[in-house]
Protein backbone atom coordinates (compact mmCIF):
# COMPACT_ATOMS: atom_id res chain seq x y z
CA UNK A 1 0.00 0.00 0.00
CA UNK A 2 2.77 2.54 0.24
CA UNK A 3 4.18 2.29 3.73
CA UNK A 4 7.30 1.61 5.04
CA UNK A 5 7.62 0.35 8.77
CA UNK A 6 9.51 2.16 11.21
CA UNK A 7 10.41 0.42 14.45
CA UNK A 8 11.04 4.09 16.34
CA UNK A 9 8.73 6.42 15.26
CA UNK A 10 9.69 8.63 17.67
CA UNK A 11 13.12 9.18 16.12
CA UNK A 12 11.46 9.57 13.07
CA UNK A 13 9.60 12.12 13.70
CA UNK A 14 11.45 13.69 15.95
CA UNK A 15 9.23 13.69 19.15
CA UNK A 16 10.18 13.12 22.76
CA UNK A 17 9.15 9.85 24.68
CA UNK A 18 7.48 10.15 27.90
CA UNK A 19 6.37 6.45 29.86
CA UNK A 20 2.38 6.01 30.28
CA UNK A 21 1.66 6.60 33.60
CA UNK A 22 -1.23 3.66 33.70
CA UNK A 23 -0.40 1.87 30.75
CA UNK A 24 2.05 0.71 28.97
CA UNK A 25 1.98 2.92 25.73
CA UNK A 26 4.39 5.37 25.67
CA UNK A 27 3.05 8.99 25.61
CA UNK A 28 4.05 11.77 23.59
CA UNK A 29 5.66 14.96 25.45
CA UNK A 30 4.97 17.48 22.14
CA UNK A 31 1.65 16.64 22.23
CA UNK A 32 -0.65 19.02 24.26
CA UNK A 33 -3.57 16.53 24.41
CA UNK A 34 -3.13 12.87 25.76
CA UNK A 35 -5.31 10.15 26.81
CA UNK A 36 -4.50 7.11 28.79
CA UNK A 37 -7.18 4.34 27.81
CA UNK A 38 -8.00 1.01 28.54
CA UNK A 39 -8.91 -1.26 25.67
CA UNK A 40 -12.81 -2.29 27.30
CA UNK A 41 -13.61 -4.19 23.93
CA UNK A 42 -13.73 -4.14 20.27
CA UNK A 43 -16.86 -4.20 18.32
CA UNK A 44 -17.20 -5.98 14.49
CA UNK A 45 -19.86 -3.47 13.02
CA UNK A 46 -21.56 -5.09 9.74
CA UNK A 47 -17.77 -6.81 9.01
CA UNK A 48 -15.33 -3.83 9.92
CA UNK A 49 -12.39 -6.47 10.60
CA UNK A 50 -12.88 -8.17 6.83
CA UNK A 51 -12.80 -4.69 5.93
CA UNK A 52 -9.47 -3.83 7.30
CA UNK A 53 -10.61 -2.06 10.61
CA UNK A 54 -11.92 -1.87 13.58
CA UNK A 55 -13.95 -0.45 16.13
CA UNK A 56 -12.66 0.19 19.75
CA UNK A 57 -14.16 0.81 22.78
CA UNK A 58 -12.28 2.32 25.25
CA UNK A 59 -12.02 3.41 29.01
CA UNK A 60 -10.12 6.98 29.81
CA UNK A 61 -7.56 6.54 32.66
CA UNK A 62 -6.43 9.92 32.97
CA UNK A 63 -5.97 12.82 30.80
CA UNK A 64 -2.66 15.00 30.77
CA UNK A 65 -2.85 18.49 29.10
CA UNK A 66 -0.29 21.03 28.93
CA UNK A 67 -0.95 23.76 30.88
CA UNK A 68 -1.02 26.41 28.11
CA UNK A 69 -4.24 24.56 27.13
CA UNK A 70 -6.14 24.92 30.00
CA UNK A 71 -8.33 27.58 31.10
CA UNK A 72 -5.78 29.33 34.32
CA UNK A 73 -5.92 27.51 36.93
CA UNK A 74 -8.53 24.36 36.10
CA UNK A 75 -8.25 21.08 34.80
CA UNK A 76 -10.10 22.31 31.95
CA UNK A 77 -9.57 22.33 28.01
CA UNK A 78 -9.34 25.95 26.74
CA UNK A 79 -11.03 24.79 23.39
CA UNK A 80 -10.22 28.39 21.67
CA UNK A 81 -6.14 27.64 22.60
CA UNK A 82 -6.19 24.07 21.33
CA UNK A 83 -5.55 23.46 17.79
CA UNK A 84 -6.05 19.47 16.76
CA UNK A 85 -4.15 18.06 14.13
CA UNK A 86 -7.37 15.93 12.47
CA UNK A 87 -6.93 13.26 9.74
CA UNK A 88 -9.89 13.41 8.38
CA UNK A 89 -10.52 11.33 4.80
CA UNK A 90 -6.79 11.26 3.76
CA UNK A 91 -6.14 15.01 4.74
CA UNK A 92 -4.38 16.44 7.84
CA UNK A 93 -5.98 19.89 9.20
CA UNK A 94 -7.51 21.22 11.90
CA UNK A 95 -9.37 24.17 12.89
CA UNK A 96 -7.86 26.62 10.26
CA UNK A 97 -6.39 26.25 6.95
CA UNK A 98 -5.53 22.42 5.78
CA UNK A 99 -2.23 21.20 6.74
CA UNK A 100 -1.26 18.31 3.95
CA UNK A 101 -2.68 15.46 2.66
CA UNK A 102 -1.65 11.47 2.68
CA UNK A 103 -0.36 10.87 -0.11
CA UNK A 104 -2.93 8.67 -1.32
CA UNK A 105 -5.84 11.24 -0.95
CA UNK A 106 -7.64 11.73 -4.38
CA UNK A 107 -9.12 15.41 -3.97
CA UNK A 108 -8.02 18.66 -2.68
CA UNK A 109 -9.19 19.94 0.60
CA UNK A 110 -10.84 23.52 0.52
CA UNK A 111 -9.73 25.61 2.92
CA UNK A 112 -11.96 25.87 6.31
CA UNK A 113 -14.05 28.92 7.38
CA UNK A 114 -14.89 29.54 10.68
CA UNK A 115 -18.31 28.86 11.74
CA UNK A 116 -20.92 31.45 10.75
CA UNK A 117 -18.58 33.41 8.46
CA UNK A 118 -19.88 34.61 5.24
CA UNK A 119 -18.45 32.70 2.06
Amino acid sequence: MGYEHVADKFALAGLQRLPGELVRAARVRDCPLQIEARLQGLLDDAGAAARGFAIAELQVLRVHAHEDITHAGSQHIDTSRWQPLLYVFRHYCGTGTPRGANFRAETALAPQHPIGATV
